[in-house]
């Protein structure tokens, strides 16, 4: 069995701005090139499961404190803004794109272009009408596209 680090394969040269179709392509090559999988659509699934669960647990660890309801108020008022949500970004940003690649080569295996996709469910998301519950949660209103 030979082992392969990521010093062994280079990355390719990625556009930009990057597209999606860039994207999944680079992910692809790079399962392709380290022997990852590319076929057993369920287990990436479960891959990907983990990888939210990784993104959730970074997020608990490196969020910022909560601010008092005092500051809320002064950021509300636009006297003294909010301090950024994140603590430190950095293990955060790089869970959140673990789960973006992971999204990228499952909508590779499935022959389905993300980039499409996501254009496609931004405009039936812009046609939607929501109604306010009254413990404040927006549903979906009825009659409009799923």
């Amino acid at each position: 069995m030979s082992v392969i680090t990521d010093g062994d394969l280079l990355a390719p040269a990625l556009p930009r701005p990057l597209t999606f179709a860039a994207a999944q392509a680079a992910v692809m090559a790079n399962k392709r090139g380290k022997g990852f999988n590319t076929t057993d659509v369920e287990t990436e699934f479960g891959y990907l499961l983990e990888e939210i669960a990784e993104l959730h647990r970074a997020w608990r660890q490196h969020r910022a404190r909560r601010p008092s309801a005092a500051r809320r108020a002064l950021a509300r008022l636009r006297i003294r803004p909010l301090s950024a949500p994140l603590a430190s970004p950095g293990p955060v940003r790089d869970e959140l794109a673990d789960v973006l690649l992971f999204a990228l080569g499952l909508a590779a295996m499935l022959g389905l272009d993300a980039g499409h996709a996501v254009e496609t469910k931004i405009r039936i998301n812009a046609q939607r009408a929501y109604r306010q519950l009254p413990n404040g949660t927006r549903v979906r209103h009825a009659g409009r596209p799923a």
